[in-house]
């Protein structure tokens, strides 16, 4: 939990005593982001399993055919109340961590395992109209369901510990952004010693209070019309121009789920299982290296259309995808998903029989209406103003007197959100 910022008032000049303090790093870091690689394979599973499901067309078979069917009503029925909650967890013990942590190359300590074992992330929106009626921003916006500022989606978004502590809480509720961390939950989390934290508090100018604030866990709060200036703001000293993110036009999205729907059709697989728990289970398998290859393909004559498609057509990747059929298993109960489980061991070219390491994303239609919580600091124009000047050393540099109003916002600007 560094700053990295050179030139400013943030020198961290105990640096070197708190490297010293802290010894050998672990390797956790190396773990979480391969954990939350697969996990973002997870999440594309549930959307390529809703997706195919749509596309039935290629089932070769009246029982694949019928399972496809149940899938595609059940992503359906989640949407059509006006609430939905959910959690993404690792159904792991440390020693599955561990284990998983060796498949990447690298050693997790039993501390560390016990931590990310406890994790979770956790979700709930609530509308005014049902789910599926809620509109899509334009591409970029923060999705349907993203911190967008739209007054008629309320959105909580946590990251906790199963014994309870928030570490990470994001919010929206009728416009307005949250925002509040446990900065040295997180710190410990990520490997770093949380008493470095106390040097850059200490270090840090009057001018920006609110970073203080930040570090101590309290709540932040920004309209979401400041936040689109501000954004508009960084845009314009970045060289580009403000404006909407750019969208696809109904040919441009009809040719992509067209291309997708083919070749999922033809490459993924849904097999019925039975029932279990009172819940209905459903396999989707598919072989992994084949499937991407395929998508590659598919997408390729599409990129002229649309150009955000082409960072994502690289091959060279793709031997690193194992050569093996992967399986992921929804259940289904009361019509609708109530769970989605990946064995994330899958993923990993080195990983046998005997590796597991189970990823579960739930899904419930009830959650509990979103609260704005109470005594959160409202960040104001100019307190986004000083971050951005800290951020590119004009705070407290030479030549960038703290105090100095150039370049600042004027109070009465406003605007529609974008994004956080």
């Amino acid at each position: 939990m560094r700053c990295r910022c050179e030139g400013t008032v943030v020198s961290w000049r105990s640096r070197s005593a708190a490297a010293a303090r802290r010894g050998p790093r672990t390797q956790r870091g190396t773990v979480i982001t391969a954990i939350a690689k697969a996990t973002r394979a997870t999440l594309a599973a549930a959307g390529c399993a809703a997706l195919i499901a749509a596309g039935i067309t290629g089932c070769d078979t009246v029982q694949q055919l019928s399972a496809a069917q149940k899938v595609q009503s059940a992503f359906r029925k989640l949407t059509e109340g006006r609430a939905l909650a959910g959690e993404l967890s690792l159904d792991a013990g440390p020693d599955q961590l561990r284990s998983f942590a060796k498949l990447t190359g690298e050693e997790l300590d039993q501390q560390d395992a016990e931590t990310l074992s406890r994790l979770s992330l956790a979700f709930s929106v609530t509308a005014d109209k049902p789910l599926k009626d809620v509109p899509a921003p334009a591409s970029g916006t923060g999705g349907a369901f993203g911190l967008n500022g739209d007054s008629g989606v309320d959105l909580d978004y946590a990251m906790r510990s199963k014994g309870g502590d928030t570490m990470v809480e994001l919010r929206q509720v009728d416009g307005r952004l949250y925002a509040r961390a446990d900065v040295q939950a997180l710190a410990r989390l990520s490997g770093e010693d949380p008493g470095d934290l106390g040097a850059m508090e200490d270090e840090l100018p009057p001018e920006l209070k609110v970073f203080r604030q930040a570090l101590e866990g309290r709540w932040l709060a920004v309209d979401a019309r400041v936040l689109k200036k501000f954004g508009d703001r960084m845009q314009h000293d970045a060289g580009a121009t403000p404006g909407a993110a750019p969208s696809l036009d109904a040919g441009a999205q009809r040719r992509l789920m067209d291309a997708l729907k083919s070749v999922l059709a033809e490459d993924v697989s849904f097999e019925e299982k039975g029932q279990q728990d009172g819940a209905q289970r459903i396999v989707v398998s598919a072989p992994a290296r084949t499937l991407v290859r395929d998508l590659q393909k598919a997408v390729q004559p599409l990129t002229g259309s649309i150009p955000a498609l082409r960072n994502g057509l690289s091959g060279a990747g793709t031997e690193q995808i194992p050569d093996r059929t992967v399986s992921a298993e929804l259940r289904i109960k009361d019509g609708a998903i109530t769970s989605l489980s990946l064995d994330l061991a899958q993923l990993q070219a080195k990983a046998g029989w005997g590796d597991h390491l189970p990823l579960k994303l739930s899904f419930s239609r009830q959650a509990a209406p979103v609260q704005a919580p109470s005594g959160a600091t409202v960040l104001t124009q100019q307190d986004l103003d000083q971050i951005s000047r800290l951020m590119s050393g004009e705070l407290g540099a030479p030549g960038g007197p703290a105090g100095s109003d150039a370049g600042s916002f004027s109070p009465d600007d406003s605007g529609l959100p974008d994004q956080v």
